[in-house]
């Protein structure tokens, strides 16, 4: 009698587990990254430095030449003087949120044009 009672159960079991949540739309989760990444690049933009190491996980790697930056203070100490030296001029673009999304030749040209030391066109 109680293994059928259990064999009975466990569907019901089931049940329960494949309704538990519904995920958000992928257009909610795009706007979630996008709002992100905009508040993270605005710390630069205000030369917060605080807000970017708010930004940080507690086990953030920073990858850079020989020698990964490991940690949240780490990393936070080493990028504080960008938020501390003469402020760099930004250009935006809208709807990219790093190099890596780069897909038109205009955006394209902007970054050549700053690495040319010339200005944007």
């Amino acid at each position: 009698m109680k293994r059928r009672s259990l064999l009975i159960s466990a569907p019901a079991l089931l049940t329960g587990c494949a309704t538990a949540q519904s995920r958000p739309d992928n257009a909610a989760l795009v706007k979630r990254v996008t709002d992100t990444e905009l508040a993270f690049a605005k710390t630069m933009a205000d030369r917060d430095h605080a807000a970017f190491a708010s930004f940080l996980a507690d086990e953030t790697v920073f990858l850079m030449g020989g020698k990964p930056q490991r940690g949240k203070r780490s990393v936070a100490d080493y990028w504080k003087r960008f938020y501390t030296e003469p402020k760099a001029k930004v250009v935006e673009i809208a709807g990219v949120g790093h190099a890596p999304t780069l897909l038109n030749p205009y955006q394209i040209d902007i970054v050549r044009a700053f690495l040319l030391q010339g200005e944007p066109p």
